[in-house]
């Protein structure tokens, strides 16, 4: 590495030679790429969306301090967004672009963590609070699409953490009930594309149109399913939060035996979290019912 001009030997000036005496930025850069290579795994390329034709013609310049100093924030537009992150991942240990349509704070960070292959079994605070230890520690870039505008605190990282934040040009319609529980009466099979739509899930479970009879059923086996595969990846804040979500349905339609097995599941996870579970009537009701064949709903 040339720090400033000198005799410096032909011989070493090799492969691996650094000349930052001249262009110290580029310099830096390339030295950090280098070590970056050679000390951190990675995969080949990074996991973004597809890269159009004539992203190209992009002007990245502005967001270079990204690459350059940690715990920086910028909010481009998506196409300026997309092409710095792959002119740019060999900046960074990990790349991560996060869609984040209909996606509740609890499941946000629940896919940065899935996305930093991190596999958090704590509360949605012990989880945040993990993923900014990681990130004291790791050079990361995420780009966030379509963040809820209230929200820019919940990905405030900090430590080497850079951070994007962008909106698509057209959301993406919602995929219908139909659909998804198709979808997730496979999730074993389909985990990746299940995980892929945990915000349709967690919008149709919000929307009081589940209450209604000829849907009622077909919501409770989708949450059922949705919860079976966040346990499975260890992600039991969002379970969690999922049978929130189903609970507060079922208190609207006074539905007591299956709020008891929701019960049964959330005590479950309170006990992984060693917090206190206090049994409802309607848990201890259910257990005398049906002692043996508890499953969700």
């Amino acid at each position: 590495m040339l720090l400033s001009e000198c005799k410096f030997p032909a011989v070493l000036r090799k492969e691996k030679f650094f000349d930052l005496s001249s262009d110290f930025t580029n310099g830096r850069r390339a030295l950090k790429r280098w070590l970056l290579a050679e000390l951190t795994p990675r995969p080949e390329s990074p996991m973004l969306p597809d890269r159009p034709a004539d992203l190209a013609q992009a002007d990245i310049d502005v967001l270079e301090p990204l690459a350059d100093w940690p715990d920086c924030t910028q909010a481009p537009d998506r196409e300026t967004a997309l092409a710095f992150a792959y002119a740019r991942h060999s900046d960074f240990e990990a790349v991560a672009w996060l869609p984040c349509t209909r996606r509740g704070r609890v499941g946000v960070l629940g896919d940065v963590a899935q996305a930093l292959g991190l596999r958090l079994e704590g509360t949605w605070e012990d989880n945040g609070q993990a993923l900014r230890e990681y990130c004291a520690e790791h050079r990361v870039l995420l780009l966030f699409e379509n963040l809820d505008s209230v929200d820019p605190e919940l990905v405030n990282l900090g430590g080497k953490a850079s951070i994007i934040l962008t909106e698509a040009a057209e959301i993406v319609p919602r995929k219908p009930l139909a659909e998804l529980i198709r979808l997730f009466s496979s999730w074993k099979r389909n985990a990746g594309k299940c995980l892929a739509v945990l915000g349709d899930v967690e919008s149709h479970l919000d929307s009081p149109e589940i209450l209604k009879e000829e849907i009622w059923s077909e919501a409770c086996a989708l949450c059922s399913a949705a919860v079976a595969l966040l346990k499975d990846y260890g992600r039991l804040a969002e379970a969690y939060d999922l049978l929130a979500r189903i609970s507060s349905a079922m208190q609207v339609r006074g539905d007591l035996a299956a709020m008891g097995q929701v019960d049964w599941e959330t005590s479950w996870i309170l006990e992984h979290w060693n917090q206190p579970v206090q049994i409802p009537g309607r848990l201890a009701a259910a257990i005398s019912e049906q002692p043996t064949q508890l499953s969700l709903f």
